[in-house]
C-alpha cells in the first residue's frame, strides 16, 4: 500500500510539473512570435499635430504605429524641438488609445515664442524601430483668424477658427470680458480677442437690490444699474454695455404701488422702478371703480381722493396717482356737490370738493370758477341759509358763503360780492313779502 501511495504522489508532481513546463514553453513561443520582427520591414509611424496651434491651446497631438500595415504597440518617446533645440520632453505624456494609436495631450504655454516646432516620435517593438517627425506653427494670437466661441465646459473653451477648431484654458489665457454690444460678446484674452454669443458665456442674473444687479457668467461675474423696465423686458446697464432681461425668466410679481413707485419680487431681490416702466395703465372707470393693466398683470382700484390734477387710487397692494390730462379727463356736469368727468376710458364722479372748485371772480351776478380741469362762467341764482347755488352750461354747483368770502380775500371784488349778495338777499325779501300779501288777499276773500 505504501508503494503504491508513493508511486501515486510522483506520478502527480511528475504531471504538474510537465504542466508548468508546457505553460512556460506556450508563452515563450507566443513571446518569441510576437517579437519575430518582418525582414526588412521597420515600424511605420504615422504623426498629426495639425498645421497651425496656437498659444494656451490644449492640443492633441497623435501617433499611428504598425508592423506590415497591421496596428501594433510600441514603446515610444516624443520630443517637441524648435529653433534647432529641445524645447519641452512629451514622452510621459503619452496615451494609448487604441491597437498601435497613441494620444499625446499637450498644452501649449501662453509664452511659448511663435514660430516653426516639431515633434519627433520614437517607437520600439521588440527588436524592431521607427522614426517620425511632424511639424507645425504656433501663432501667438488668433486675431486674424476670426476666433469665435462655441462651448465652454469645465473651464474649457472651444474656439472656432478659420484653420479649425482648438481648445484652451480660459484660466490660463486670462480671459476677460469687455464688451457686450446686443448678443455679441467680445473677451479680450493673452492669445487675442475672441467673440460669442451671450448663450455661450451663460449669463444669468443672480441677485437683485434695488436697482444694483449681479450677473453670473462662465468667465466672471459682473455688476449692473436696472436703467430702465420696457414691458416684460429689464435693461441693465454694465461697465461692458447693456444687458436685457426678461422679467418672467425671474417669476417677477408687483407686491407694492406707493404714488408712481412700484416694487416687483423675483426669485433673486426686489426690483424699484417707476409705474410707467412697467406700463401701468387704467383701462376702465366705473364711478370710482378703475380696472388697471401691466405687464406683470391686472389690478382693481378705487379712487381715493383727486387733488388738483392728479388722481390717486386705492389698490390691495399700495396707492399709485394718475394725472388727468394722461386720461383726456373733462368736466362734464355739475350736480350740488358731485362732479361727473368724462375720460378717455369712462366716466368719474366724485365731490367738487376733489376738484377744487372754487369762485375766484364775481361781476354782477356772474362768478366765475376755477377747477382742476378748467374754468367755469355761471350765475348766483340762489341763496339759502349759508350756501350760494351758481348755475354753469353744464349744471349746478353749491358754495358755501364762507368760502366766497375766503375767494374774497384771495382777490374778488368785495364790492361785487356783496352787491350781488343784497341783491339776491333783497329779491328773496321781495318775492317773501309778496307771498304774505297774496295769502293775505286770498284770506279776505
Amino acid at each position: 500500500m505504501e508503494t503504491l501511495k508513493v508511486k501515486k504522489t510522483r506520478a502527480f508532481i511528475s504531471i504538474l510539473v510537465c504542466a508548468v513546463l508546457l505553460v512556460q514553453l506556450t508563452t515563450f513561443v507566443s513571446t518569441s512570435q510576437a517579437c519575430i520582427p518582418v525582414p526588412s520591414k521597420p515600424l511605420d509611424i504615422e504623426a498629426d499635430v495639425g498645421s497651425i496651434h496656437f498659444n494656451g491651446e490644449i492640443a492633441d497631438f497623435y501617433v499611428l504605429v504598425s508592423l506590415s500595415g497591421t496596428p501594433t504597440n510600441a514603446t515610444l518617446t516624443a520630443d517637441l524641438y524648435y529653433d534647432g533645440m529641445l524645447h519641452a520632453n512629451l514622452t510621459d505624456l503619452v496615451q494609448n488609445v487604441a491597437t498601435g494609436l497613441y494620444r499625446i495631450p499637450y498644452t501649449i504655454p501662453c509664452d511659448a515664442s511663435a514660430g516653426t516646432y516639431a515633434l519627433v516620435v520614437n517607437a520600439r517593438h521588440c527588436t524592431v524601430e521607427g522614426t517620425a517627425l511632424k511639424s507645425f506653427l504656433l501663432s501667438q494670437t488668433l486675431t486674424g483668424w476670426n476666433a469665435w466661441l462655441t462651448e465652454i465646459r469645465n473651464n474649457v473653451a472651444t474656439i472656432k477658427t478659420d484653420v479649425g477648431t482648438i481648445q484652451v484654458s480660459l484660466e490660463n489665457i486670462n480671459a476677460t470680458l469687455i464688451s457686450i454690444d446686443e448678443n455679441v460678446v467680445t473677451i479680450e484674452t493673452d492669445i487675442g480677442i475672441i467673440k460669442t454669443d451671450i448663450d455661450t458665456i451663460g449669463l444669468t442674473l443672480t441677485k437683485i437690490e434695488g436697482n444694483i444687479t449681479t450677473i453670473n457668467t462662465s468667465i466672471e461675474i459682473i455688476q449692473g444699474d436696472i436703467t430702465s423696465i420696457q414691458g416684460d423686458i429689464v435693461t441693465i446697464e454694465t461697465n461692458i454695455g447693456q444687458i436685457q432681461v426678461n422679467l418672467n425668466q425671474i417669476n417677477s410679481v408687483l407686491v407694492e404701488l406707493n404714488g408712481t413707485v412700484v416694487t416687483i419680487q423675483t426669485d433673486i431681490g426686489i426690483i424699484k422702478t417707476n409705474v410707467n416702466n412697467i406700463l401701468l395703465n387704467i383701462t376702465n372707470i366705473q364711478g370710482n371703480n378703475t380696472e388697471i393693466s401691466t405687464v406683470l398683470g391686472d389690478l382693481e382700484g378705487s379712487i381715493l381722493a383727486i387733488q388738483e390734477d392728479i388722481m390717486t387710487i386705492n389698490t390691495n397692494i399700495g396707492q399709485m396717482q394718475v394725472s388727468l390730462n394722461q386720461i383726456n379727463a373733462k368736466l362734464v356736469e355739475l350736480n350740488g356737490n358731485v362732479a361727473t368727468i368724462q375720460t378717455d376710458i369712462g366716466t368719474i364722479k366724485t365731490s367738487i370738493n376733489n376738484i377744487q372748485a372754487k369762485v375766484t371772480a364775481i361781476q354782477g351776478d356772474t362768478a366765475t370758477i376755477s377747477t382742476a380741469l378748467g374754468d367755469l362762467n355761471g350765475t348766483i341764482i340762489e341763496i339759502k341759509d349759508d350756501i350760494a347755488t351758481i348755475k354753469t352750461d353744464i349744471g349746478e354747483i353749491k358754495v358755501t358763503l364762507l368760502s366766497m368770502q375766503a375767494s374774497e380775500q384771495e382777490g374778488i371784488d368785495a364790492t361785487s360780492l356783496w352787491v350781488v349778495l343784497g341783491v339776491v338777499a333783497a329779491i328773496a325779501a321781495v318775492t317773501v313779502v309778496a307771498l304774505v300779501l297774496r295769502k293775505r288777499k286770498k284770506s279776505v276773500t
